[in-house]
């Protein structure tokens, strides 16, 4: 099988704009995220796309249906398994507000250690293992909604 991943990261949230760990809290597209995911659809319009895939949450959702506007019937597979890592009790503190309260936990993000893990969240290598075995679907042919004509699958990550 011969064949392209094209992978996205959603459009701006107000999360991202004021530097919050986002997790799976789900805030909505800022008119700067709408703007980024017609943007993307504007780099999309030519590729030939036979499927998509994002995750569950809203941010993710708008920004699929945004960019692929100009590629009829398409319609985006939600799946939980691509939604980012859960920063438990930091989701929705700014960065600053997460150093001030954990600053071991903090440095251990900084220092990206796989066993890194927010206090109250899952650790960080479970999404690892979520993505490989999707991408493992890919790379066997077992991934629902796969043709070996597809030159290009998106994925809209959270």
């Amino acid at each position: 099988m011969c064949g392209r991943l094209i992978l996205s990261r959603h459009g701006q949230t107000s999360y991202n704009s004021e530097r919050r760990f986002t997790g799976w809290h789900d805030p909505p597209l800022t008119s700067t995220g709408r703007a980024e995911a017609r943007a993307l659809g504007r780099a999309l319009r030519d590729q030939s796309i036979d499927a998509a895939y994002c995750s569950d949450l809203r941010r993710t959702i708008e920004t699929a249906a945004l960019s692929l506007r100009d590629h009829d019937n398409l319609e985006p597979t939600q799946d939980s398994a691509l939604r980012e890592a859960s920063f438990g009790a930091w989701q929705g503190l700014t960065f600053d507000e997460a150093q001030a309260r954990d600053p071991a936990d903090f440095q251990a993000l900084l220092d990206r250690s796989i066993e890194f893990r927010a206090p109250a969240a899952r650790v960080s290598w479970r999404v690892h293992r979520r993505v490989q075995e999707m991408s493992n679907g890919f790379k066997s042919g077992t991934r629902d909604k796969q043709s070996s004509s597809s030159p290009a699958a998106v994925h809209f990550r959270s």
